[in-house]
């Protein structure tokens, strides 16, 4: 049965008040049972994104047109309002009539009052745009952040308020699509010139195999060269971080939080032909996009283990790892932009509880690691406790690992005095930070 995308994004919103899961989850399993139209899910991803991205704005709207304050109103009647607001006043191409009345139709078995209590608001806020407009415009710091009041709090008091507001303006903007490109089947000349010919903009990114599509809304896979392996999808950003390790040798080495592969089939790409490659990850459905990222890339045979890090060092008995990359578990609180739902599960409590998640993960693969090794420790947060917080109180209990704190890497002009790598989010890159840690 075909259900339209204004009631998907409202079931979405309070599953995702009422869950916490992954919006991303929660989307693809509402979409498997009512298997919208290619361009109803189009229009299904544009309203929750751009809800989320200005929620708060939304709501200053909401709060003004509505007779009851949002707090006492249920959970599908402020999804509703959320969702049809956010129609009229962020998506020009939407005409006001389709808003309101498919909204309203969206809500579905509805008491009539509560359908008419939201016909009213939106009806109002149809007529009175402008003033909506203006209201809008006129949110004050942290309602203008759209992001939660703790959350905006950090921010400042991490990176200075200016900072701050400008990491929070550009979380409402959509990331470009950045690719890695495979140098063992293409050059950046090759490739741009397929996309040239197929008619994709693009633009040179941070790092030399990177490609940026600042356009590009379609499937991945529709992409010249897919199939073949010729790239992989990876943040600019995020491309630097294993050229920390520097030259590699072709000792073993280990990719402990694998995920769905974007950096283990870089590091393959870096390693010497006979090094030996070994990743760890434990989800189940990361692990098998992870094989299949492998095998799509043409990568060396990788020995993979679904398993926890924990468990896997306490049965390996190899030699120990040259080079250990931990990409951990975080909050994600540095792709925010790219997942604006982040901003709304989150809460302070989970920022402490994700250090020491991280800490277990060092404290794991420090005893892998050979004597001079490096453990490059990486994670797509902004947060300093799951950073620079993490690093010392793991330096703090472990004597025989110091931070490599040289000179900048002349592909690395962005490391700083302490030679931590930080990205804050930009319009090509998300917000990342790494740490070079040596055993001594």
């Amino acid at each position: 049965m075909t259900v339209s995308s204004r009631a998907l994004a409202m079931e979405a919103l309070v599953q995702l008040a009422k869950s916490q899961a992954p919006l991303d989850t929660i989307v693809g399993q509402l979409t498997r049972s009512s298997e919208p139209s290619r361009l109803e899910r189009q229009l299904l991803n544009v309203i929750l994104l751009t809800t989320l991205r200005r929620r708060r704005e939304i709501d200053a709207v909401i709060s003004h047109f509505s007779s009851r304050p949002l707090a006492k109103l249920e959970p599908k009647i402020l999804a509703g309002l959320r969702v049809g607001t956010c129609q009229l006043l962020c998506l020009d191409k939407i005409p006001p009539s389709a808003a309101v009345n498919e909204t309203v139709k969206g809500l579905g078995r509805q008491p009539k009052w509560l359908k008419g209590f939201v016909n009213g608001v939106l009806r109002a806020i149809s007529r009175k745009r402008q003033q909506a407009l203006k209201l809008m415009a006129e949110c004050q710091w942290p309602a203008s952040s759209n992001h939660p009041d703790w959350l905006a709090y950090l921010l400042a008091r991490e990176y200075g308020q200016e900072t701050a507001v400008a990491i929070c303006r550009q979380n409402q903007e959509q990331p470009s699509l950045a690719l890695r490109l495979n140098p063992n089947l293409t050059s950046r000349e090759a490739y741009s010139a397929l996309l040239t010919e197929a008619d994709i903009s693009w633009r040179a990114g941070q790092s030399p195999l990177a490609l940026i599509l600042p356009d590009f809304q379609g499937r991945v896979t529709s992409l010249p060269g897919f199939s073949q392996g010729l790239f992989h999808v990876m943040d600019d950003g995020a491309q630097l971080i294993p050229a920390l390790f520097g030259p590699l040798t072709a000792g073993p080495f280990l990719d402990g939080c694998a995920g769905l592969g974007g950096k283990t089939i870089m590091v393959d790409q870096l390693l010497p032909s006979e090094a030996i490659l070994t990743a760890v990850e434990p989800h189940s459905g990361r692990f098998s996009l992870l094989q299949e990222n492998l095998q799509r890339c043409h990568c060396r045979p990788v020995t993979s283990h679904k398993m926890s890090l924990a468990d896997f060092a306490s049965g390996y008995n190899g030699p120990p790892f040259q080079a250990i990359l931990l990409d951990a578990p975080c909050s994600g609180l540095g792709v925010m932009g790219r997942h604006p739902d982040i901003r709304w599960n989150r809460r302070p409590a989970d920022l402490p509880r994700c250090q020491q998640q991280q800490l277990a993960l060092l404290a794991t693969a420090a005893p892998l690691l050979a004597p001079g090794g490096t453990i490059v420790y990486a994670t797509c947060s902004l947060a300093r406790l799951e950073n620079e917080g993490v690093v010392e109180k793991f330096l703090e209990k472990q004597d025989d690992f110091t931070l490599l704190s040289g000179p900048a890497l002349p592909q690395l002009p962005r490391l700083d005095e302490h030679g931590f790598l930080r990205l804050l989010p930009a319009p090509a890159n998300d917000g990342f930070f790494a740490a070079r840690l040596q055993k001594k």
